[in-house]
Parts: structure tokens; C-alpha cells; sequence
């Protein structure tokens, strides 16, 4: 209704590892308490499970090129013809039976994206936003912490929306303060919606995310698909808050193309088809920074394991 939310108290009962949880949510309003009832099921994180997968399918490789069945035979040409003809066959049968597997990496990761199962009630997909200039001494800073959480908007009588929520959990004091998203599957930037001590507006200033030129390749905004703090910036942007002060956050909403979905846009971010920056503005040092969303660790972890799987079947048949 109309009454403010002034606190709430989430509580889990029946703790434990992986299984279902229950939990009670309670929102202290003007006008008295209100509960709710919530169930949850936990389960292992995407990215764990290939990494597990990844590891067996490794420890399988080495097992095979190493523990290979020994033949004493008297001729040394007959000997040595067994013996290459064993490893073909034996690397090549190695293979096909790999391929099953890797294509089965390949399905985890794209379905399974950001390290939050389907099979769960959180429909909340988190990506961090990493800065890529070097304007003050904040590149690969542990302090930096910038992300966009990812989920799906449902409203009774209107299409699904995608809604793009950012933080700023920093511990030094900074200001996010420009949004730009380029091309993916979004067709119309619906509304914005304010958090606690933001406020944005439609169309940024500049009209493109500044140093732009240095990734690759360069990133363009899609046209209306960017938005600023209002005057003055720093304290109307989304800014890093210490204390017992609320964390800051701001909304954006957008349409989709017809078609397209939550999951269109998860595997456009992870396939980097849809990019989103960000600038960030009163550092202690240097006139501000951009950051881009870099893809969800599962691709990661899935690519950095298939690459070294390759280059370890490629040493194994020289």
C-alpha cells in the first residue's frame, strides 16, 4: 500500500547445507507487523558443478595416458609398430568418449548461468562490473565493488520486463553515476526505479560510456539506452555507503524483442551480445572511472577448463 517500509527481519529455521529451507520474513509497517512464510531449496552452484565435472574428466585424461598396459615383444619393429598403433587407437577412443562429456559442460553452463539454479525460487542473477581505465589507481582495486543484479519484472496485465538493479557495496567512497547498455535483446527502456538517496534520469551525459574506444571491440550505446544521476551527481548517483545507513541502489526496466526472454538476456551478457557500463565518478584520487559487465564465472571456468584440456590432448600426441 502506501505505508514505507521501515524494517524487516528474515530469520531461517531448520539450518543446514543443501536441502530446503523455510524462513520467516516480517515487515514492520506504521500499521502494524506483516509475515510471511517462505520456503527455498538450496542447491550447488553451477559454476561448482563444472568445475567438478571438468576436474574428473582431467583426472580420466591423465589416467589413461599414463597407466597403459606394457607389451614385451622380442621384435624391436613389431614391438614398436603395436605400440603406436595402441596409442592412436587408444587417444582416438579417448576422444570420442570425451566429446559426450565437454558437450555436456557446454549445456551446464549455458543454462545453468550465474551460479543460481532454475531449480530454486531466486530468480536474481548477479554481474560484476569491472573497471577497465586506469584514470587513478583503481584497476583490479579489491575495494571496488560494483555489480548488476539481473532478474525478471512480472506486472499483472504487461508483458515480461527485465529489470537491472545496481549496487555499490565499495569501501571507499565513490558514486556510480552513468548507465549505458549496448544492443542484446532489449527493445524499450520502460521506467526507472529509484532506491534510497538516487535519483536518474533517461539519457546520459555523455551520450556514450567515455573511454569506450578501449575495449574490444568498442562499445556503443544503443540509442535511449542510458541514464544519469540527476544533479548534482555524486550524491544522487548510487553511492558506496558505510555504516548502519541503508545500501543505495537504482532500477532500470526494459521490454524485451518479441521472443526473447530472461534467459535471451542472461546468454547475451554471458556471450557479451549485451555489454553494460557504467562511469564512476568521485574516487579519492583520479576524475572517475568506467567499468563493463564481464561474463558469469560458470563461462569462465568452462572456457579456462576446455582450454586446458585442449592443449593437453595436443601435448599427449606428440
Amino acid at each position: 500500500g502506501t505505508d514505507a517500509l521501515e524494517a524487516y527481519d528474515l530469520s531461517f529455521l531448520n539450518p543446514g547445507t543443501l536441502g530446503l529451507y523455510s524462513a520467516t520474513l516480517t515487515f514492520n509497517t506504521s500499521e502494524g507487523s506483516v509475515l510471511y512464510n517462505l520456503n527455498a531449496e538450496v542447491v550447488p552452484e553451477p559454476a561448482t558443478l563444472v568445475s567438478l565435472l571438468g576436474a574428473a574428466l582431467f583426472l580420466l585424461l591423465i589416467r589413461r595416458r599414463t597407466h597403459r598396459p606394457r607389451t614385451l615383444c622380442v621384435a624391436p619393429v613389431q614391438s614398436e609398430t603395436r605400440r603406436i598403433f595402441r596409442d592412436t587407437w587408444k587417444e582416438s577412443t579417448m576422444m570420442k568418449r570425451s566429446t559426450p562429456i565437454l558437450t555436456l559442460l557446454f549445456a551446464l553452463a549455458f543454462a545453468l548461468p550465474a551460479g543460481i539454479s532454475k531449480a530454486g525460487i531466486i530468480d536474481s542473477y548477479r554481474y560484476d562490473l569491472e573497471i577497465f581505465t586506469s584514470n587513478g589507481s583503481y584497476y583490479n582495486d579489491p575495494g571496488v565493488d560494483l555489480y548488476v543484479e539481473v532478474s525478471l519484472q512480472e506486472e499483472a496485465g504487461q508483458p515480461d520486463r527485465v529489470r537491472f538493479e545496481f549496487h555499490n557495496e565499495s569501501t571507499m567512497y565513490c558514486s556510480l553515476a552513468d548507465i549505458y547498455f549496448d544492443d542484446g535483446t532489449l527493445s524499450e527502456l520502460v521506467s526507472i526505479d529509484h532506491g534510497p538517496g538516487t535519483a536518474f534520469s533517461q539519457w546520459a551525459t555523455p551520450g556514450n560510456l567515455p573511454d569506450a574506444g578501449i575495449l574490444t571491440p568498442p562499445f556503443q550505446t544503443s540509442l535511449g539506452f542510458s541514464a544519469d544521476s540527476d544533479a548534482p551527481p555524486p550524491h544522487n548517483g548510487v553511492e558506496s555507503v558505510q555504516g548502519s545507513d541503508p545500501q543505495q541502489w537504482v532500477a532500470i526496466i526494459f521490454d524485451l524483442d518479441n521472443g526473447a526472454d530472461l534467459d535471451s538476456v542472461l546468454n547475451d551478457l554471458n556471450t557479451q551480445e549485451l555489454r553494460i557500463g557504467v562511469r564512476v565518478q568521485s574516487f579519492p584520487q583520479g576524475p572517475g572511472e568506467s567499468a563493463v559487465t564481464v561474463p558469469e564465472p560458470t563461462t569462465l571456468v568452462l572456457l579456462a577448463m576446455t582450454a586446458g584440456i585442449a592443449v593437453f590432448c595436443r601435448r599427449s600426441k606428440r
